[in-house]
């Protein structure tokens, strides 16, 4: 069963923010880095994330003004995680229970990436291609 290890093969890109900053700068900070969740953290510690759906469902819906309103205020919390032995599977399930997109990658007890749902996809492509691969093959030996 695939792992997380085995997507991060490639640079995942980590960012984060302190608590206590805007969402001004969050939402300059996961633009500039093309990114679409932050990792919250106050005084070194993680304590939360923040995604563009919280910018989106907890700031511009409710009219509120980003450069005065902090990231603690809005970001999700607790922060739910995965590790590199975690399989993609239970990933997938972890978001989809808990309706999330994002989960930072903890190795012990330091976050060492983020990954979303569309990294899990591309994850599962390979296995699902040999998949479809097979089935043509049978099919094709069946028709034949």
């Amino acid at each position: 069963m695939p792992t997380v290890s085995e997507i991060l093969d490639g640079v995942y890109l980590l960012v984060d923010i302190e608590a206590d900053e805007t969402v001004l700068a969050a939402s300059w900070r996961m633009s500039s880095a093309q990114v679409g969740a932050l990792l919250v953290m106050r005084h070194g510690e993680p304590v939360g994330i923040l995604t563009e759906r919280d910018l989106m469902v907890r700031v511009i819906s409710k009219r509120r003004e980003p450069a005065e309103t902090l990231v603690v205020e809005v970001m999700s919390a607790p922060l739910l995680c995965v590790y590199p032995h975690t399989s993609l599977e239970a990933c997938r399930e972890l978001m989809a229970s808990r309706c999330v997109r994002h989960l930072p990658v903890f190795h012990d007890d330091t976050p060492v990436a983020m990954i979303s749902s569309r990294d899990l996809l591309k994850g599962e492509l390979p296995a699902l291609r040999r998949g479809v691969d097979r089935a043509l093959v049978h099919t094709t030996h069946q028709l034949h």
